[in-house]
């Protein structure tokens, strides 16, 4: 409450001095707070300290009159969070005009390697194909993964290259793969005898009786 003095001239000339008390009132000033665009982290890391631009100050204040923190909201799947003000105050003097922004975690990389030297022997079936996994977070660990690895079709002897297959490390991760190929080695020919036999080298073709069975594909 101030007082404040006024003069009066009434319609005749006359002035005099009259005292009126008015109460001043300061209104806060509004601050415009704008949290940075494209803020994010990797799935398992810590969370950065949440950035944003402050214009409106008066009277020489600057940023180092707010206090507290944004925040955001709570998760730690890979996906899209909205960053709200949090704690952030810049005093009574100050109204915040907040503009929030949205916070991304994006996949981390996990490492999967296909063992090396995989193999089977012809005729056989295959072997569940085996592979090492690395960079996991959050407390993961293998029980997490699904799906099964594969490889390049065909049963003959020879090389197959060992593929990603249908694994699967679910939304938080995304796979680097190294493959890895596979071997079908040659069967061996067991439980075959042949039958005793002489010829005469007579220039012409002799045949010999063979006992037993032969695997399937000879």
């Amino acid at each position: 409450m101030n007082d404040v003095t006024f003069s009066v001239t009434d319609v005749n000339g006359n002035t005099n001095s009259v005292i009126v008390k008015v109460t001043i009132v300061v209104v806060p000033k509004v601050l415009n707070v704008t949290v940075t665009a494209g803020q994010s982290k990797v799935y398992g890391d810590g969370d950065p300290a949440f950035a944003y631009q402050a214009t409106g100050f008066e009277g020489g204040d600057d940023i180092g009159i707010v206090t507290g923190s944004l925040s955001r909201t709570a998760g730690e799947d890979v996906g899209s969070y909205e960053i709200g003000q949090g704690t952030l105050d810049a005093g009574p003097n100050y109204t915040i005009n907040f503009i929030g922004s949205d916070f991304e975690i994006t996949p981390a990389t996990l490492e999967i390697t296909a063992d090396a030297g995989q193999s089977k022997i012809y005729g056989n079936l295959d072997p569940a194909l085996t592979y090492q996994a690395a960079g996991f977070k959050h407390g993961d660990d293998e029980s997490l993964l699904s799906g099964e690895l594969s490889r390049a079709t065909g049963e003959n002897v020879g090389v197959y290259a060992i593929n990603i297959g249908t694994l699967d490390a679910g939304l938080n991760y995304t796979i680097n793969f190294t493959g890895a190929t596979f071997a079908i080695t040659p069967a061996t020919i067991t439980g075959i005898t042949f039958n005793d036999e002489s010829f005469v080298n007579d220039g012409t073709v002799h045949s010999l009786a063979i006992g037993g069975t032969l695997p399937t594909g000879t």
